[in-house]
């Protein structure tokens, strides 16, 4: 555990000397949310622990819950597809969880340089995952997870390796929880194409606190801390000291601080029933068109609680083009 621990620390340090924005690093994949229950929160929900999906999100949510098996399915834009399974092996490892996703981008048409066609390939992302979580103290506990991450693409494969660490902490008196999460610490292992891509590297920070004697939960996470500006350079924007001649840049704005922040609704009118709603803003700025938004950025969803399985359902909005609609069920075995 000690040279995974050194392992980690090296290469975060190494991803902070090189943090980037979004779309400019390999196995993009792990940014989408992986089941329903995060889909409807804005992505990702590493503050309240729930069903064993959320340690995707956050390692040290792994605990012991009644249902310790969860199938998931998405349906995302451009007929893409994508799925995971996670299992909580309960008293024989009850620390430690295991999960395997995978993103199908289906078929392509390969043709020559002249354009005709001389058959199909197909592309997809997979990782296989382990999660272990330490109790600290009573209210407190940590959880790491490793993932083996692998690309199929034609004539080319890749092969990483990704870290990840969390905090979690409770307060039930106050049905307040926070968590903490340093995500996708790593680097490729082979890559055909001599080019070595870095991870999503991401900083997180997250809270719940659910309303007295009210059935409602509010979540609210602070994401990519490790970089201030997510906004793109746009050319009809820039603004030139006429001084000068150099471009005038602003540091700070409402629009960057509240691009990395995601706010969510959890409302429970029963122990059986969940809505939930939330709102991503970078996602709404960067997907929304000038003329028409729809519902970039919302994020929508429900639960329904049997006796002994859950079933989910949440959709998030990217573009008018499409939205992710995700689908978990979640039982025991």
């Amino acid at each position: 555990m000690k040279n995974l621990f050194l392992v980690f620390i090296t290469l975060f340090f190494v991803e902070i000397s090189v943090a980037q924005q979004g779309g400019q690093r390999a196995y993009s994949f792990l940014q989408i949310a992986n089941n329903a229950r995060s889909a409807a929160m804005g992505g990702q929900l590493i503050s309240h622990a729930g069903n064993i999906n959320q340690i995707a999100d956050n390692p040290a949510l792994l605990d012991s819950v009644k249902q310790n098996i969860s199938f998931n399915y998405a349906n995302y834009i451009a007929d893409i597809n994508g799925g995971s399974v996670f299992f909580h092996p309960h008293q024989k490892l009850k620390n430690t969880a295991f999960s395997m996703q995978y993103f199908n981008y289906g078929k392509f048409l390969e043709t020559d340089e002249a354009g005709n066609i001389t058959g199909e390939f197909s592309a997809g992302d997979y990782a296989l995952g382990a999660y272990r979580k330490f109790n600290f103290r009573e209210h407190l506990t940590f959880g790491v997870s490793y993932n083996a991450l692998f690309s199929f693409y034609p004539q080319s494969f890749n092969l990483g390796m990704g870290l990840s660490a969390g905090a979690y902490y409770t307060k039930p008196e106050n049905n307040f929880s926070a968590g903490l999460v340093i995500k996708n610490v790593g680097l490729q292992l082979v890559n055909q194409a001599d080019q070595n891509d870095k991870l999503p590297f991401e900083i997180q920070l997250g809270m719940s606190k659910q309303l007295a004697k009210a059935p409602f939960r509010v979540s609210v996470l602070a994401h990519n801390l490790q970089t201030w500006d997510l906004t793109y350079p746009n050319p009809d924007e820039i603004t030139i000291d006429p001084f000068t001649g150099e471009e005038i840049k602003q540091w700070f704005s409402l629009d960057k601080l509240m691009r990395h922040f995601t706010g969510g609704i959890e409302f429970f009118p029963s122990k059986s029933f969940v809505m939930r709603f939330s709102y991503n803003h970078q996602r709404r700025q960067e997907m929304a068109l000038n003329t028409r938004s729809g519902l970039a950025g919302f994020g929508f969803g429900t639960g329904i609680n049997f006796n002994k399985f859950t079933i989910d359902y949440g959709i998030t909005g990217y573009h008018l083009a499409g939205a992710l609609h995700m689908f978990s069920l979640n039982t025991k075995i």
